[in-house]
C-alpha cells in the first residue's frame, strides 16, 4: 500500500529528525554552550529544564520509530505526535515573537518532517481538522507582520 510505505518513510525521517535535533542540542550544552545561542536568545543558568525537554524530544523520536513500524497498529501514537507538535508550534511561534528563540528555533520547530498534519496523519486522525483549524485561528490571531511567516499545515 503506498500510504502505508510513505507514512513509514514519514515517520522514519520524524524519528531521526527528533533524535538529531535533541543530541545536537544536548551535544551543545554539555560541550560548547555558547553553541546554544544560535537557538536561544537567553541562555538559562540551570540546563535541568532543558535536558529534560531534548529527553522530551528524543522520547517523541522514538513514538515515530515504532509508528513507523506499523503505521495502522500505532495510530493513537500518532494522534500523540500530532497534538506533541501542535503543541511545540504553538509554544515556539509566540516565544519567537517574544524575541525569545532565534528564527532558526522556530523555523525548527515548524517545520520539522513529521509535524504537519498532512497527508499520513489525516488519513489515521479523522478529526486533524480540527487542528488545523486551531493552528490558523493561532497563525490569524498573529499580529499583521508577523503573518507572513505563517506555515500552511495542508489543503
Amino acid at each position: 500500500m503506498r500510504s502505508e510505505s510513505y507514512g513509514k518513510r514519514l515517520f522514519v525521517v520524524g524519528a531521526v529528525w527528533n533524535w538529531s535535533v535533541a543530541l545536537l542540542l544536548t551535544t551543545f550544552a554539555v560541550l560548547e554552550l555558547g553553541a546554544l545561542s544560535w537557538f536561544l536568545n537567553d541562555i538559562p543558568e540551570s540546563l535541568l529544564w532543558f535536558y529534560l525537554c531534548m529527553g522530551i524530544v528524543a522520547v517523541y523520536g522514538m513514538g515515530y520509530y515504532w509508528v513507523a513500524q506499523d503505521v495502522r497498529r500505532n495510530r493513537n501514537i500518532i494522534k500523540m505526535g500530532i497534538l506533541g507538535k501542535t503543541l511545540v508550534f504553538v509554544l515556539i511561534i509566540p516565544a519567537w515573537l517574544r524575541g525569545e528563540v532565534t528564527a532558526l528555533t522556530a523555523a525548527a520547530a515548524a517545520l520539522s518532517p513529521s509535524g504537519s498534519c498532512g497527508e499520513v496523519s489525516s488519513r489515521y486522525w479523522s478529526s486533524c481538522r480540527m487542528v488545523r483549524r486551531a493552528e490558523r485561528a493561532f497563525v490569524l490571531a498573529m499580529p499583521a507582520k508577523t503573518q507572513e511567516f505563517r506555515l500552511e499545515s495542508g489543503p
